[in-house]
């Protein structure tokens, strides 16, 4: 089951992940949260052209690395979504990033948070 809840220790372990996932070969684009009404769930999206070049098999296997060795661990590899460049929210840039204030209050209207 996927985190039906944002909290600020998320969003910190997320920063840490995304710290030791970028690296020349694993160049991170963007990466924030996203709530999905028809999973009722968050998640994680990397934007990365590793994905691209290597494929998702070697992508989620990378990042299930660098998130093994993140202390504490309070989100999994089913909390993370990895998306190509060419990603269609990725590419409008329709997301609102927003602060962990607002997204207590946000109801439908603001549903990504960024890292």
């Amino acid at each position: 089951m996927g985190k039906t809840i944002l909290v600020e220790e998320d969003i910190t372990c997320s920063k840490k992940l995304i710290k030791r996932l970028e690296t020349d070969q694993f160049k991170v684009n963007s990466a924030f949260w996203l709530y999905f009404p028809e999973l009722e769930e968050w998640k994680l999206v990397i934007s990365t052209d590793f994905i691209d070049k290597y494929g998702p098999r070697k992508a989620y296997s990378f990042v299930q690395d660098k998130l093994e060795k993140i202390k504490p661990r309070i989100i999994s590899l089913n909390d993370i979504n990895i998306v190509g460049k060419d990603y269609e929210l990725i590419e409008s840039k329709r997301y609102v990033p927003i602060s962990a204030d607002a997204r207590k209050n946000a109801g439908n209207f603001l549903n990504m948070a960024e890292v």
